[in-house]
């Protein structure tokens, strides 16, 4: 990556994954001479919104499992997933940016797509773009 890419897309399972990984990254740039400024860091994420937390975290493990075709236990261990409402997405997203992610792409897990793009426009998108 640090020879030909000019990103860092991970699907980190936190914050502090996400600075932990940029950590390791900037350690191997400076062992190779190369300027970690110049990546852009990026951010993919699977989110649930929904004021049901039960109904929430179904959703999203009938959407991980269906996906991958594997236990929903397996992926969150690697991937980025997180459910809750709208001021838990917004304070868990925030923790992301705050750590550095300057681009977010979140796709939404459960069956209701439209209704999870409007809820993120409406109740996380206005507190991350202040």
């Amino acid at each position: 990556m640090l020879k030909i890419g000019d990103g860092w897309f991970p699907n980190s399972r936190s914050p502090q994954a996400f600075t932990k990984s940029w950590q390791d990254i900037e350690s191997l740039a400076k062992q190779s001479g190369d300027d970690s400024a110049r990546l852009h860091k990026a951010l993919y994420t699977t989110l649930n919104i929904n004021n049901n937390k039960a109904q929430a975290d179904k959703e999203m493990r009938e959407f991980i499992e269906g996906y991958y075709n594997m236990p929903f236990e397996t992926m969150a261990q690697t991937q980025s997933v997180f459910t809750g409402n709208g001021t838990e997405v917004q304070s868990w997203l925030k923790d992301f940016i705050d750590a550095g992610a300057e681009t977010v792409v979140i796709r939404f897990g459960g069956p209701d797509q439209s209704g999870q793009l409007e809820q993120f426009s409406n109740e996380v998108l206005p507190a991350i773009l202040g």
